[in-house]
């Protein structure tokens, strides 16, 4: 029966994995913004992914920073060095800049499965996974290249360590933990509080437990220190307390203009009292973190979240008291470092507590776990469960892979955060129909295309400098400027935007040029 019931469970494991990989990969490149449009802050980190993997420094010339200026008020390392090699290793694309949020789900994905194994049972490990697979907050998160949601796949795979190493006493598992809560650093610089909170609570727990040597604390706290340092001399550059340096040449530390710091104070407690609760279980303002008919875990898993609250507090408590460790206990520990720094949090958005998810998806799994205990039809309990589900995730789905609908919410903050990339697309294919010609890019537009540009014809930031004129710009091969005289010649290939359709009816008709491609915005010509 139970060699039955293992098999059983196999099997239910590797369909999940299977649809896991499916809602992650289908229309990764054109959920949820549209086709040729990435998210500001995605387009920022692809170029300086791009200038990372040829050059050694970022877009401003920063060598080998670990926090990137980006748009000059920061932005987390770790999504940007782990583009750089699937840009080496596909190409520059929206698919290939989207996967390491995938490939590190997917990592996310085998952790939990270790984790709710120590904490439960493989049964309820297979809940889990499917309950990862189909909430909209793992769906959404998971499916684009922001770089802070890599928090919520590194804090599973931290906890899963962090959880084989209490209960195997493994100096190994306690290697491996400290090195991921530190790589969990760079992903969020909410986490900069919010882990070493959590894990000095862990430390007094495990020393008043004696389940923590000495030898173990050390192995575990090196990783940690080499990653964490490089991380706290950048917070102290850009407080003013050090000055700008670089390192032997090999990583600069910068100052932004704007440090983010006061985006954390005692100030916005009372305001996120109430309403970091709609921000965490319903949506916010962005329609590509969450969408309010659905919420970012389903309503169905409120009452099991609340009931397992309740009962696995409860069962920590009473392990306390009988001096026995619950591993509950650490997610409830994480929960409160979390839940609680998040309310000294300005404008408390979903991706801004992202990191608190995890937990949440745990609480869950245990919410279900007790109803279950409770009742004897547990076959029938399971199905009522897995139906209510699946209802959710099949209209959840049909929403969030029609890309229109969800590109009207998520711009409801403005426009600013589209970045069309039609205009670098088309530019790098001019470039490649000029075959050694110049190209000249006739555009209306600003910094957003020309940022699109650079990183699509693999400009060396060495040459592309954002701040300069709009109207004065070179790249890799293709010149942007408005002419006064145009090359007649035939020697000139052009990019030429469609606003400015009367140039290209004038090559077209009176001077002999052809369309070679034309795309929605942009058209190129040529002889």
């Amino acid at each position: 029966m139970e060699k039955s019931r293992s098999k059983l469970i196999i099997i239910l494991i590797v369909a999940i994995a299977g649809l896991f990989l499916a809602t992650r990969l289908y229309r990764l490149d054109v959920v949820p913004f549209g086709p040729h449009i990435m998210h500001i802050d995605e387009l920022g980190a692809a170029y300086d992914s791009f200038c990372i993997s040829e050059y050694g420094v970022d877009q401003f010339r920063y060598h080998m920073p670990v926090y990137f200026m980006c748009f000059g008020e920061g932005q987390n390392a770790l999504y940007t060095y782990l583009a750089v090699f699937t840009f080496k290793l596909l190409g520059i694309s929206i698919f290939s800049f989207r996967l390491p949020a995938v490939i590190c789900a997917a990592g996310a994905f085998i952790a939990l499965f270790f984790l709710l194994r120590d904490m439960l049972d493989e049964w309820y490990a297979a809940v889990g996974l499917a309950l990862m697979t189909v909430m909209p907050v793992f769906m959404m998160s998971e499916h684009w290249g922001l770089e802070c949601y890599l928090m919520i796949s590194f804090v599973i795979i931290s906890m899963a360590f962090q959880i084989r190493a209490v209960i195997t006493n493994s100096s190994v598992h306690y290697f491996f933990t400290g090195l991921f809560w530190g790589i969990t650093l760079y992903t969020y610089a909410m986490s900069y509080i919010m882990v070493p909170s959590f894990l000095l609570l862990s430390f007094i727990v495990l020393l008043a437990y004696r389940k923590l040597s000495l030898k173990n604390a050390i192995i575990a706290g090196i990783p940690l220190m080499i990653l964490g340092v490089p991380l706290f001399v950048q917070q102290l550059v850009m407080m003013g307390i050090i000055e700008p340096f670089s390192f032997m040449g090999w990583v600069d530390f910068w100052r932004s203009s704007h440090y983010r710091g006061d985006e954390i104070s005692v100030a916005n407690v009372l305001e996120n009292l109430t309403k970091s609760f709609k921000y965490i279980y319903v949506a916010d303002r962005s329609g590509y973190d969450a969408n309010p008919r659905w919420g970012t875990m389903y309503y169905v898993s409120v009452p099991f979240i609340i009931i397992g609250m309740i009962s696995s507090g409860y069962r920590v408590i009473k392990d306390i008291k009988a001096r026995v460790l619950n591993p509950w206990l650490f997610n409830w520990l994480y929960f409160l470092s979390s839940r609680l720094f998040l309310l000294f949090v300005k404008y408390p958005n979903i991706n801004r507590v992202n990191g608190i998810y995890p937990a949440y998806l745990l609480f869950t799994v245990y919410g279900i776990k007790t109803v279950a205990d409770k009742i004897k039809k547990k076959a029938v309990y399971f199905a009522i469960v897995a139906a209510a589900y699946a209802i959710c995730f099949v209209t959840f789905s049909k929403y969030f892979y029609s890309y229109d609908g969800l590109i009207n919410d998520a711009f409801g903050e403005g426009d600013s955060l589209a970045c069309d990339l039609e205009a670098g697309e088309a530019a790098a294919l001019a470039k490649q129909i000029a075959n050694g010609k110049p190209v000249v890019a006739l555009v209306n537009e600003g910094w957003q295309t020309a940022l699109s540009i650079a990183l699509y014809t693999q400009t060396s930031p060495y040459e592309f400098f954002r701040d300069n004129d709009p109207h004065d710009r070179y790249f890799n091969g293709v010149e942007w400027y408005m002419p006064d005289g145009l090359d007649l010649s035939g020697d000139t290939v052009y990019l030429i935007d469609n606003n400015l359709r009367h140039i290209t009816s004038y090559l077209t008709t009176e001077e002999g040029f052809s369309v070679d491609i034309t795309y929605p915005d942009y058209t190129i010509v040529a002889k």
